[in-house]
């Protein structure tokens, strides 16, 4: 080791004591699979939830979309290895950190691709199609859209959209124009947000590791952030005073107590996110959070008494 920092080459040393099951769990990331609730959306807006063959379609399609991403979590620290290891969170990752084999990696990246399209299957409408475009955007983002300018935000944004898409398709629900144009204002904040928890570890007036972003960036990131959360409130208030929606709501008054919630809720992740207090996952944050998810049961709740 001591001759190779003499020749100037990277030397990293590897934590070994972290268990095999216990670095599998990490680099599959089951606690990323709730972010595929999405796909009950559109089984929650056409009031269908009482079916219970779209229900079991859904889980079916959320355990495959569930595995697939998996599959593209692992892919993803297999291309950002090195690059994760400058990272002071990221380098902590298990192929990063060298505690799971990549040749293992490689078999568990395909085994989890190959059950979640066998899974798929046991849909309704299985939506291979939007399965394997998940998976290809997924794969270009990591090679090449997240080096990129606010395409990057904008492919994220996209996949979050993509999997309420793949629900309505699962359970042959139509989606709402409404809903995609909502879902997209909302995710590509909670992208920027990402991106400005990024910024505001990295202390060096340098490009961020693998990404587009300079440390001078962070204002613009401050502007558009809150701004695209802002307009998804917007969609959400004109959507509600739609002539569409007195049809599938009764008490539509109640849709109206959502927009300040929204509001209130995109306001204090920004504050926190700028105050440095969201280091790295957003959505993963608000699942932790006590008042994001106050924020979310009472949007919930709003909208069942608006039936």
């Amino acid at each position: 080791l001591s001759r190779l920092k003499g020749l100037g080459k990277p030397v990293y040393s590897f934590d070994r004591s972290i268990g095999f099951m216990s670095s599998l769990i990490r680099l599959i990331r089951p606690h990323q699979w709730v972010k595929n609730l999405l796909l009950f959306v559109p089984l929650f807006a056409a009031h269908r939830l009482n079916e219970p063959n779209l229900i079991w379609g859904c889980l079916a399609c959320f355990f495959a979309q569930s595995l697939i991403a998996s599959a593209g979590y692992i892919l993803n620290d297999l291309l950002d290895a090195h690059a994760d290891r400058a990272h002071p969170i990221k380098r902590n990752r298990p192929l990063a950190a060298g505690s799971f084999p990549v040749p293992q990696a490689m078999f568990l990246m395909l085994f989890c691709l190959i059950l979640g399209f066998v899974l798929a299957g046991l849909t309704p409408s299985p939506p291979y199609l939007y399965l394997c475009l998940y998976f290809l955007l997924s794969l270009s983002y990591s090679l090449y859209f997240k080096r990129k300018l606010m395409i990057d935000v904008m492919v994220l944004a996209g996949l979050y959209t993509l999997r309420i898409i793949m629900g309505g398709e699962a359970t042959g629900i139509l989606v709402s124009p409404w809903l995609l144009a909502f879902s997209m204002f909302l995710f590509l904040s909670l992208a920027f947000l990402k991106r400005a928890g990024e910024l505001l570890l990295w202390t060096e007036n340098k490009v961020l590791p693998n990404r587009a972003y300079q440390r001078e960036d962070l204002d613009i990131v401050l502007n558009l952030g809150p701004s695209s959360g802002m307009m998804a409130v917007l969609v959400f208030a004109l959507y509600v005073s739609n002539e569409e929606t007195h049809r599938l709501y009764h008490r539509q008054e109640w849709l109206w107590l959502v927009c300040p919630l929204l509001i209130y809720w995109i306001a204090r992740m920004w504050f926190k996110a700028r105050r440095g207090e969201i280091p790295s996952d957003p959505v993963l944050f608000a699942l932790k959070d006590p008042a994001s998810l106050l924020c979310g049961l009472s949007v919930l709740a709003c909208m069942w008494l608006a039936i």
